[in-house]
């Protein structure tokens, strides 16, 4: 039965790849994003991020089950998306990746107790949550967040002018990752080493 479930999440997580978000498109109306937030954070290598909605406990970070709230891939080595605005007990969290070498997908979903990358998202803020570098997850994956707010202001600058002097820093940090229920069993023991 395991097996069965776990090739369906898979199954799922590869035919969300094909529903990607882009993030923000620099076309539109972006400036005008109301009481939600705009996240913008540096990505390397190219991957393809599953960011999930959670609540915070004092020692873990419990991710919804299922859905992800978006799943994106980043844009000139950035990620700026609107996301609903979480703050305080509910956070945002990178809690799955899909990378590429050639043709062949390679997809980590972090286990139970396992640290995940979190941050919040302001109400009405356009929230740097920092640069995710991740090393080669084809031998488990490695999440460092070093801060370059100048490098992600300029890139704003040159993408999203209408918002580049608005980005602040904002707040992350690793928490270890509660799964609920039945979702607890769903996850690559490498994804995160």
């Amino acid at each position: 039965m395991r097996a069965i479930f776990l090739v369906m999440l898979l199954g799922a997580t590869l035919l969300g790849g094909c529903a990607v978000s882009p993030g923000l498109d620099p076309r539109s109306n972006y400036a005008d994003f109301g009481d939600d937030a705009i996240i913008v954070m540096g990505v390397s290598p190219q991957v393809e991020l599953q960011i999930f909605k959670g609540d915070v406990t004092p020692e873990q970070w419990v991710r919804d089950a299922w859905a992800a709230s978006l799943i994106t891939t980043p844009r000139g080595g950035y990620i700026v998306a609107r996301v609903d605005a979480v703050e305080g007990a509910r956070r945002y969290g990178i809690a799955g990746l899909v990378a590429r070498f050639g043709r062949q997908p390679y997809i980590f979903l972090p286990c139970d107790g396992d640290p995940v990358v979190t941050f919040e998202a302001a109400r009405g803020k356009v929230v740097y949550v920092g640069d995710v570098r991740m090393r080669d997850p084809r031998g488990g994956m490695v999440v460092t967040t070093p801060d370059d707010l100048e490098r992600a202001r300029a890139h704003l600058a040159a993408y999203y002018p209408l918002i580049a002097a608005r980005l602040e820093p904002g707040r992350h940090g690793y928490m270890n990752l509660k799964l609920k229920g039945k979702y607890a069993m769903m996850c690559r023991a490498d994804a995160l080493k």
